[in-house]
């Protein structure tokens, strides 16, 4: 897994986790352990497949968990400006 060192603003958020293949159902279990726990709620989960490893990508509509969701599961963090109305 990775992870990014940079920090997120105000606003959604999302977030790439690289899953070893191996070790897919055992991640995603815990992950949507830890989202049943923290009770923060994604908006969308994208999948690509690579032949050793699954990205996962999960957006969440706010920046904090986002940012709880990256250094609980070492992704990399991407911020996204909040629309404006």
């Amino acid at each position: 897994m990775f992870i990014s060192a940079k920090r997120p603003g105000e606003g959604m958020g999302s977030v790439t986790v690289r899953i070893p293949a191996a070790e897919f159902f055992g991640t995603m279990t815990a992950i949507a352990e830890w989202l049943d726990v923290s009770g923060y709620e994604p908006t969308r989960y994208k999948y690509n497949h690579s032949e050793d490893a699954v990205l996962v990508t999960v957006d969440f509509p706010a920046a904090v968990a986002a940012d709880a969701f990256a250094m609980r599961f070492g992704g990399v963090y991407r911020s996204s400006p909040r629309a404006t109305s």
